[in-house]
Order: C-alpha cells, then structure tokens, then sequence
C-alpha cells in the first residue's frame, strides 16, 4: 500500500535539482501562501513531499 509524507527542509529548489539530477521526476515546485513545496514518486509508489515554511 502506498503512502504519503511530508519532509521539512531549508531549501525545496535544490532537493528538486537533486532529485531531478538523479532522474526522479518532480512535480513543483510550488509556492502555497505559507511556503514552498514539490512532490515526487518513490520506488515503492509512496508520495513524499519536501517542503518549507515561508520566512516573514
């Protein structure tokens, strides 16, 4: 059964890039009001998102 979660982290845009230099597709990412945000597939079909709250 798949799964979905979410990963805090300080920089969305350079997980992407290593996501995407390591040739997992990636979707985002994304600018929701309280931060930033991507999405992706892993091996075993569990949904992860990394994301990051916005700085005020």
């Amino acid at each position: 059964m798949a799964r979905h979660g979410g990963s805090a982290t300080t920089d969305v845009d350079a997980d992407c890039a290593r996501l995407a230099e390591a040739g997992t597709p990636v979707r985002g990412p994304d600018e929701p009001p309280w931060g930033r945000m991507a999405s992706f597939t892993d091996p075993d079909g569990n949904g992860l998102m990394p994301l990051a709250e916005a700085h005020r």
